[in-house]
């Protein structure tokens, strides 16, 4: 048998009601679409001598061994993710506003922007680190912005991420890409993702064998997934 435990707390709770942007109830955004990033203080002492904690995004169906992340080595990092090419920092942050805050210098707009399908938490270095302290301090700014600016946005409304992509960095560990297998619920592939199919070897009538089209800018649909085959997570996203 598995055992379930559910855990909550009112007051990271209500933190969380205080921190989200307003109206962003049942958005992309909401207060609990912060969740994750707040799960040391949401388990808190329940969790006894716990030393990590491994989140999974709804939508998750694991095929691999979760004892590999609870044992991997971090090299001392507060936390590890998935680096997919799915989004780069450039598509999901406004950086002509992170330059006029002066926050944009250590930044790649091209960088490949870390996934929250599966992220692995050392509890120690994450409070060592106050890695939900500087995510709080980004929200903060964030609103603060959009306050003064007249609605300017650091980021994409929906993309809850980029407040904990801002607070770690590149301090994190990364983990395989067998363990982000994503996108599968997408009805069309990006740009660059059918590309990518394209190189692979698919052309336009192996596409049409597997019952996909190509619209008029190059974009396969459905949504054609290769990394199955090794795939340690499938994400319904």
């Amino acid at each position: 048998d598995l055992p379930i435990e559910v855990h909550g707390d009112a007051a990271v709770q209500a933190r969380l009601h205080a921190l989200a942007p307003p109206g962003s109830e049942g958005s992309g955004f909401g207060p609990f679409a912060l969740a994750p990033f707040f799960l040391d203080d949401f388990v808190g002492s329940s969790a006894g001598d716990a030393s990590r904690l491994v989140f999974l995004d709804a939508g998750a169906i694991v095929l691999g061994d979760v004892a590999e992340l609870q044992t991997m080595d971090l090299s001392g990092h507060p936390c590890a993710a998935v680096r997919p090419c799915a989004a780069r920092w450039s598509d999901l942050m406004n950086f002509d506003a992170l330059r006029s805050g002066g926050f944009s210098d250590r930044l790649d707009p091209s960088a490949c922007a870390a996934s929250r399908t599966v992220i692995v938490i050392d509890r120690r270095r994450w409070r060592e680190a106050g890695v939900r302290g500087r995510i709080e301090q980004w929200l903060g700014r964030a609103q603060g912005l959009a306050a003064r600016g007249g609605g300017v946005e650091l980021w994409a409304g929906g993309a809850s991420r980029v407040p904990w992509l801002l607070a770690i960095g590149n301090e994190f560990a990364q983990l395989g890409a067998e363990w982000a297998c994503t996108g599968l619920g997408h009805e069309v592939m990006s740009q660059e993702e059918s590309q990518a199919i394209r190189r692979s070897g698919f052309d336009k009538r192996a596409l049409r064998k597997l019952g996909l089209r190509v619209d008029e800018v190059g974009s396969i649909m459905p949504h054609l997934a290769t990394c199955s085959a090794k795939a340690k997570l499938l994400q319904f996203d």
